[in-house]
């Protein structure tokens, strides 16, 4: 029997040098090959792995290309995908490090070219959100000085990359990809989010740095701060989406109970017209009755002119009311 694949191991010889050339070559944010790494999901590098797969799913590469997906009763939170040796997975796809559109016919090519664009321009993309949020700082229309004095004397931009809001960061990505595909804020957060994580593996592993390096440490914890910040935004976007639902299915059934409603009152209407119609030819009828018997007994009282009709209806074989229906009937008709 062959030796169990654990988490995150290595499952081929995998050396650093085919790490660095990984995140030294051309690299696609969304197929990208990611090292394999032979750490915890809690270290530093295992975070950024995590990002960059989560942020993937976000842009819907797990689903459509690799079946990967997230049980019902689960949501995209960090580390959900820690159980897949995803890394290895995307390499044994049989994938190159730079696929074309061709090579992924699961995914829609405008898809990928956009957040390749939008991927290699990141960095100004951020730095214009940025630049444009502590102008504009807390919503004011009055553009004021972008930079402080930061805690080591040197200026600095009033707000951090995470801390920019929707609107920038998403106007900013949209004009870089010059809106080839209009992207949805929660697509703009994780793009820009893998481009973070990606930095800092890069810094780690092709670069030598240590995982406690001040710089590698920011670049994870924005990466980490944006990419759940894509997460919520989707949670809002789903959760609008139920509400619509919820509402529509509302809106409908208050129009099937309206429906209902209507067509019973139509056919109440229809009924009572059809019924009083039906008596007022009960009332001619008796009408005639009535006269035809007081021209042949011309001194009959009208108190015994009901029974007269009843008795003589029921002597030709046809159906009659009672004789005190007959009298209302006929003194409806002496009030009209």
């Amino acid at each position: 029997m062959g030796k169990k694949k654990e988490k995150w191991i290595k499952v081929y010889d995998v050396t650093d040098k085919h790490n660095r050339a990984i995140l030294s070559s051309q690299w696609c944010p969304l197929f990208g090959w990611l090292p394999v790494l032979n750490e915890p999901p809690s270290s530093i590098k295992s975070q950024c792995l995590d990002v960059i797969l989560r942020a993937r799913y976000i842009w819907g590469v797990l689903q459509r290309v690799y079946g990967i997906g997230i049980p019902p009763n689960e949501s995209l939170r960090p580390g959900i995908f820690a159980e897949y040796n995803v890394a290895s997975d995307f390499e044994m796809k049989g994938l190159p490090i730079w696929p074309n559109p061709s090579e992924v016919p699961e995914y829609p090519e405008n898809d990928l070219v956009t957040a390749r664009v939008a991927f290699s321009r990141a960095p100004e993309v951020i730095f214009r959100a940025q630049f444009a949020a502590s102008t504009y700082s807390y919503g004011s229309p009055i553009p004021t000085s972008a930079y402080v004095e930061g805690s080591d004397g040197n200026a600095v931009l009033k707000f951090s990359p995470d801390q920019v809001s929707d609107k920038y960061i998403v106007s900013e990505t949209n004009q870089a990809v010059l809106r080839r595909r209009d992207l949805t804020n929660y697509e703009a957060f994780s793009i820009v989010a893998i481009w973070y994580a990606w930095d800092a593996l890069r810094e780690m592993i092709c670069k030598g740095k240590p995982d406690s390096d001040s710089e590698v440490i920011t670049s994870v914890e924005i990466g980490l701060k944006l990419q759940a910040r894509a997460e919520s935004l989707l949670l809002d976007k789903e959760a609008h989406r139920l509400m619509e639902e919820a509402t529509r299915a509302t809106e409908e059934l208050q129009e099937n109970n309206e429906r209902r409603v209507k067509a019973a009152k139509d056919a109440g209407l229809e009924s009572g017209n059809r019924r009083r119609e039906e008596a007022g030819h009960k009332q001619e009828y008796f009408l005639d009755l009535a006269a035809q018997i007081l021209a042949k007994n011309p001194g009959l009282t009208p108190r015994y002119l009901p029974q007269r009709i009843h008795d003589n209806l029921l002597r030709e074989g046809k159906p009659s009311p009672t004789p005190k229906t007959i009298r209302k009937y006929l003194e409806s008709l002496r009030k009209k």
